[in-house]
């Protein structure tokens, strides 16, 4: 039997809700003109759970099969205390997200996927410290930040993870392709 060694750069996530999307074209209506950044379409945005920079392609039904169980068994839950927030927080400014306040149900479902993935693959992944938010844009050159006049959603209800794979094409940026859908609590 033949091996494909192909690695997939992979991750789960937490799709926006309407009220996410709509904020995030206010606010890019509102910045028009201010800088050169790289808007997150309305299907990208997402709130990333866990990341796996390089996976065989050989293990993707394996890790459908265990976050499809896996997620099953979590409860959905919602992130609140939005507010915009330019990042990284205290110099060269390049991204807008939408940032959420510390949510106990996200960080634990991020610590159980990071489990579940240190069981899986054959290297532990990393781990970093949660921080729920949403990408709304990047720039390649540092910015002054702006106050923002769109009120950000204060809240937004998690019900389903989002498996993707993030491609790099030709021209630059990345594109993600979903590849699965699970439930909470399902």
């Amino acid at each position: 039997m033949e091996t494909n060694h192909n690695m997939l750069r992979l991750f789960v996530g937490a799709g926006v809700s309407p009220e996410v999307k709509t904020a995030a074209q206010e606010v890019r209506t509102e910045s028009e003109g201010r800088a050169q950044f790289r808007w997150l379409k309305d299907e990208q945005l997402h709130c990333t759970v866990a990341f796996m920079k390089a996976v065989p392609e050989e293990m993707l039904g394996n890790l459908v099969a265990m976050f499809t169980e896996g997620y099953r068994r979590q409860a959905p839950f919602a992130l609140e205390g939005g507010h915009w927030a330019w990042m990284p927080e205290r110099f060269d400014v390049r991204m807008l997200w939408l940032r959420f306040g510390h949510s106990k149900p996200f960080a634990e479902l991020v610590g159980q996927s990071q489990d579940w993935l240190d069981q899986v693959m054959a290297l532990p992944q990393q781990r970093e410290r949660p921080r729920a938010h949403v990408t709304i844009c990047r720039t390649s050159q540092e910015i002054e930040p702006w106050p923002l006049v769109t009120p950000p959603p204060a809240t937004m209800a998690v019900k389903e993870l989002r498996l993707w794979q993030s491609v790099q094409p030709p021209g630059g940026g990345y594109e993600y392709r979903e590849l699965a859908r699970f439930g909470l609590g399902g």
